[in-house]
Parts: structure tokens; sequence; C-alpha cells
């Protein structure tokens, strides 16, 4: 019968035992290098927040909300576990615009001849220009959304209970079209007096003769709450917001002076 200390030393000189144990040692550490590779963890920062809020205002004018962070942080995470698991898949690597992308990124910032495009490509990624670049991160998006919706079946009326139960997430700000007379210091009779005029069929060419220039002119063209808000005053904003289509209304003030305003 072989002596314990001489069956330990075989055992040890194993490769058997140490396929086993590298095995087993890998199976033990992988939530560890599986989350170094694809963290579980979507982090947030205060300014990814401001970048969202700056861009809704900027593409849709409206004020924003409580319900609206709340809506854009939802959909900002949602974009970036699609975008995770586009990279788990390889898709950064697979897909012919993405990688003529990435390689014309590192061309552009290189200006070497020499490199080949399998190095750029792996110079691009370890720059994290897939998460970076705009044009990237979009075909990623759209690469995974239509996979997503080519396993998925929705009918009409599915589609239509969605839209009926959420319409403000469809919804656009509305525009106006405006039409104003300013006047730099409005008295009661020259306020009365542009009123009579307009009662009388005043033709709009001539209105700015009833007041004083303004610099940005008496004719506002397609206009969100928000953009009046920044030329002329939450004042000015809020009341026309409120304000009855094809009826002059007024004076209202600004930081400029008043204003008779018009919303076609």
């Amino acid at each position: 019968m072989m002596p314990i200390e001489q069956l330990a030393k075989r055992l040890i000189r194993e490769p058997l035992l140490h396929f086993l144990a590298l095995g087993g040692l890998l199976f033990a550490s992988q939530p560890y290098w599986q989350n170094l590779l694809w963290p579980d963890t979507i982090t947030v920062s205060h300014h990814d927040i401001q970048l969202l809020e700056a861009r809704w205002l900027r593409d849709s004018g409206r004020a924003f909300s409580e319900e609206t962070r709340r809506a854009l942080l939802r959909q900002h995470i949602d974009e970036e576990i699609l975008l995770r698991e586009a990279q788990r898949l390889g898709l950064h690597e697979r897909d012919p615009v993405v990688r003529e992308r990435l390689i014309r990124n590192m061309q552009f910032i290189e200006q070497d001849a020499q490199q080949d495009e399998a190095t750029l490509l792996q110079a691009a990624m370890s720059l994290g220009m897939t998460n970076s670049d705009l044009v990237v991160r979009r075909r990623l998006l759209q690469l995974m959304r239509h996979r997503i919706e080519s396993q998925t079946s929705i009918t009409a009326a599915e589609a239509r209970a969605y839209f009926e139960q959420q319409p403000a997430a469809f919804a656009k700000a509305p525009r106006y079209d405006l039409q104003q007379i300013y006047f730099a210091q409005a008295s009661k009779e020259r306020v009365q007096a542009a009123f009579e005029h307009i009662a009388s069929g005043i033709q709009p060419a001539a209105l700015e003769q009833l007041g004083d220039p303004f610099l940005m002119g008496h004719n506002l063209r397609n206009q969100s709450q928000a953009d009046i808000a920044r030329q002329l005053g939450s004042d000015v904003a809020q009341a026309i917001s409120q304000a009855t289509p094809k009826q002059w209304f007024g004076p209202i003030s600004s930081a400029y002076g008043q204003h008779l305003l018009y919303v076609e």
C-alpha cells in the first residue's frame, strides 16, 4: 500500500488535478471577471442628468418636470443596457457601419497609414469610442432594437392601448406664430390708439408703426414656450400659452418694455 506522503506528491504532479483546480478557480471567480467585462451596475452621474435635461430643453422646448426626469432616466438606463448587450454580442466588431466609423475616427487621430484596420479598430475600442461616439451609439441601439422588434409581435390594438395609457410621452410641445406691437414706454393713450387702429382693420405690415422698433422684430415664427421665455421672459410665455388665438391682448411686460400680442 502506497504511503500517504507519496500519494500526495503523485497527486500534486497529476495534470488532471491541475486542470480541475484551475477550472474550479475560474468558476469561483466568474462573478468577478464577468463584472469587469460587463458590469451589472449602471451609474448615472449628475453630469449625465444635466446633459439629459439640456438635450430635452433643446429638442422639445417644454418645461422640465420631475416626471420628465424619471422618464429620461429610464430611457437612458434602457439604452445603456442595450449598448452593453450589443458589445457583449460583439456587434461593435461585426457591424460594417460601426467598424468603418471607428476605423475612420482612428485614422483621423493617428494619421498613420502604416497601421492596419484591425489595429485601428482595437485602438478605437480601447479609447471607449463605442460608448462616446454618438453615431456608433445610435447604430448599436438601432441594431439591438431591430433584434428585439423582429422577435416581438404587437397588434394595432395593443399599440393604440399603449399610446392611450401615456399620451404625454408622445406629445410635442406647441409652437406659436406671433405678432407683436412693442412699446419701450407704453402710455394708456398709445395702447388705446393701437387697439383702435387694430379694430379699424389696419394691415399687419403697418403694425410696427403703431409702436417702437424692436430688435427681435414684430413677427415671431415657430416659437416654443421655452423659446418665448428665453427671448421675452416667463410672463410673456405664460400669457401666450393661455391666450385665445386670433385676438389681440395686452399689454404684457417684459424686461424690454410692453407688448401687445396676437397668437396666429
